[in-house]
């Protein structure tokens, strides 16, 4: 007689509930589906996306221009003096709508985009007052 191993390993298919001897294929034999759920790969991380300091920007931009946050209000035209700009500066207002983006450049005398310039780099690298 021969000296052949007989023990064998034995499973059960997820698939198809088939009790049966594992194969060196690693499939069913009845529903030919892999034993193992092939490796998917990882979805890349998501960036996140980048931090504008709105802030720091308005409040920078202001004081540059020698502006009060009263004189800012009455240059937006608001009712209630200096609050809305205050909280935009304190981070309580995270992100003005464009609309109050384009006021709020028109009213320091400068551009939007230079507003974004200086809030994204501000937010980049963490700059505080």
């Amino acid at each position: 007689m021969s000296n052949v191993n007989t023990e064998r390993e034995t499973l059960r298919c997820k698939h198809c509930e088939l009790m049966q001897f594992k194969t060196k294929a690693e499939i069913c034999r009845r529903c030919f589906k892999p034993y193992q759920d092939p490796v998917t790969a990882q979805p890349e991380p998501v960036k996140p996306a980048p931090k504008f300091d709105w802030g720091f920007c308005i409040r920078l931009v202001r004081q540059a221009k020698g502006m009060s946050q009263l004189d800012l209000s009455r240059a937006l035209g608001l009712t209630s003096p200096r609050t809305w700009i205050s909280k935009i500066e304190r981070g309580q207002i995270e992100c003005p709508t464009l609309e109050s983006l384009e006021r709020l450049a028109v009213a320091l005398g400068t551009r939007p985009g230079v507003l974004v310039l200086i809030a994204s780099a501000a937010g980049q690298t963490g700059v505080q007052q």
